[in-house]
């Protein structure tokens, strides 16, 4: 096993903690062979994280990531380039980690126990109150991408052959996406009838 010696009577098990607790349940009392460690406490989370990559089911990517974020958020002081060496999570990704930490603590916000509860806390930080102007700017916006990119393919399609093009909206989009485009178009051909016929 694999142990940490946190102070002069006080020992912390690092590896083998599987083995410490069936040595407990059989009250075996012969001696086994430990390895002790005596550091401060990052370079003993360090140690711990470094024998569980070397275990024969090794880590999975979640695992790593939280591994990484435990790290970036244990006040440690680790440098991203330790952290990266130690859990195998690229550079990348710790140094998001890293400015999701500070966005979350500049809000006084509790930091996530995982690194996906992190990014998802990050994003809803970052959507906006969307007022019905930021909504219609939106739509607007992705509209005219769209139409900058297959606009001239589908309206000429449409105009040759309008079943063509049915079958590739039916393909491509959900039963309730394509009844959210009929209400759309019936309601904007209502409002045009209502633009003609004012009286």
């Amino acid at each position: 096993m694999t142990v940490w010696k946190r102070g002069d009577d006080d020992f912390v098990v690092v590896d083998g903690h599987h083995r410490h607790a069936a040595y407990s349940k059989c009250e075996h009392t012969k001696t086994i062979p430990v390895l002790v460690h005596e550091c401060d406490e990052a370079d003993a989370v360090v140690l711990a994280l470094s024998e569980n990559t070397k275990t024969k089911l090794p880590m999975t990517k979640t695992e790593r990531d939280n591994a990484a974020w435990r790290l970036v958020c244990s006040g440690h002081g680790l440098s991203k380039a330790r952290t990266v060496e130690v859990t195998g999570v690229s550079s990348g990704t710790v140094g998001k980690m890293r400015r999701t930490r500070r966005a979350l603590e500049e809000k006084d916000l509790i930091l996530p126990d995982t690194w996906w509860a992190a990014m998802r806390e990050l994003k809803e930080l970052d959507q906006p109150d969307w007022t019905d102007d930021l909504k219609e700017q939106m739509i607007e916006a992705r509209a005219k991408a769209l139409d900058d990119k297959i606009g001239k393919d589908i309206g000429r399609i449409g105009n040759i052959q309008w079943e063509a093009l049915a079958r590739v909206l039916d393909r491509r989009l959900t039963t309730m996406t394509l009844s959210y485009l009929v209400d759309e178009l019936k309601d904007t051909e209502a409002d045009e009838e209502d633009e003609d016929f004012p009286y």
